[in-house]
């Protein structure tokens, strides 16, 4: 990346350049953290049993987060939503991420890179504030597809069984 600054001057009724600068600008240590994660930009969709799972994702702050907006329509009609915040935490040194339902739900995670993609290991709380807890995992199969699976979740201390696998596809690039 570079940035450039361009003085013009007016000479006999017309605009001239009399001087042009340009710097190479530095990315953001959290822009190399998360790098991996470029390929996530984009809007994606799958369907499931019935469910459709719909995601955009886009980078905000000058690269310095990804956000994560999600939805998921049943086949009642019901809808929810949700907005996720991935960054790195200079602090921890590692990449977080949080989340946030619109059943007033929320959750932080842990993300690791895994063979193939990432982990993420959720803590959070649901809307009736009941704690959760979950593995996730992202696995890129190209820059077109992934699978999400979630295991070891949790809800109120009780087990729930395994989200199943699902491939989701890249429906639109957005840079």
């Amino acid at each position: 990346m570079t940035q450039y600054t361009a003085f013009h001057v007016k000479v006999a009724e017309k605009w001239k350049m009399a001087s042009v600068r340009d710097t190479v600008v530095q990315a953001s240590p959290a822009y190399h953290a998360l790098k991996d994660f470029d390929w996530f930009i984009g809007s994606w969709m799958a369907e499931e049993n019935g469910v459709k799972l719909e995601s955009t994702c886009r980078w905000i702050a000058n690269q310095t987060f990804i956000e994560r907006r999600h939805s998921a329509t049943h086949m009642d009609g019901s809808k929810s939503e949700g907005l996720q915040i991935i960054g790195w935490n200079p602090h921890a040194n590692h990449i977080q991420s949080w989340d946030f339902s619109s059943d007033g739900g929320n959750a932080a995670g842990v993300w690791l890179p895994t063979v193939g993609g990432w982990t993420g290991e959720m803590q959070g709380v649901a809307g009736d504030g009941s704690v959760t807890s979950a593995i996730n995992y992202l696995i890129r199969l190209d820059d077109n597809a992934y699978i999400w699976r979630s295991t070891d979740r949790t809800r109120g201390g009780q087990s729930l069984p395994e989200a199943d696998e699902v491939v989701i596809r890249r429906s639109v690039l957005v840079k």
